[in-house]
């Protein structure tokens, strides 16, 4: 699929979901839920059907879409996951700081989407009882396109690096070192 055509399918696929859980379809998000199993996910194969062959069996349309159905709290502007898990971790007071790290961390050491779409959802279920919203719009595409750069941006996004700020390394004559400096 081309990028338009993966973010028509994410808008679709987010569009629907939401239309369920306003409509209460607890028949459908429980098949959506059963898709996030192995042993299981062929409950979930009908309801995928109505997005085209390619959502059959596809481990983003069953993670995304099983993850909504376990929280349906989604929201446009929540940021990418990696702004996600920071929510989680500020909605947490007294929880250590380490243990965030640690399965946020795992999360960037996935080199497949499968493998991601396989480790997200118990963060998605902490996100649930922290109430923190997350944009599956987003997470549809981050997924489909998983790489270094979306890691890049999810890291920078849970360590709440500023957009603009960069960095630029100059070479200072006077000690014969290296500077950082801000531009």
């Amino acid at each position: 699929m081309t990028n338009d055509e993966v973010r028509k399918a994410a808008g679709h696929l987010v569009a629907q979901l939401v239309r369920w859980a306003e409509a209460q379809d607890r028949g459908a998000l429980a098949n959506l839920r059963k898709g996030l199993s192995e042993t299981t996910r062929q409950y979930a194969w009908p309801v995928f059907a109505q997005f085209g062959p390619s959502a059959i069996a596809n481990p983003v349309y069953e993670t995304v879409a099983g993850c909504f159905a376990v929280h349906p709290k989604h929201a446009d502007k929540a940021g990418n996951f990696g702004r996600t898990v920071r929510g989680i971790q500020r909605n947490s007071p007294g929880a250590g700081d380490d243990s965030m790290d640690s399965r946020f961390r795992r999360l960037l050491t996935c080199g497949a989407s499968e493998e991601i779409c396989q480790h997200i959802r118990s963060c998605v279920k902490l996100a649930r009882s922290k109430d923190v919203a997350i944009d599956y719009r987003r997470l549809f595409l981050d997924l489909t396109f998983w790489s270094d750069d979306v890691k890049v941006r999810w890291a920078k996004s849970y360590w709440d690096v500023p957009a603009s700020e960069e960095f630029v390394v100059s070479y200072d004559n006077t000690t014969g070192g290296a500077a950082e400096t801000d531009a």
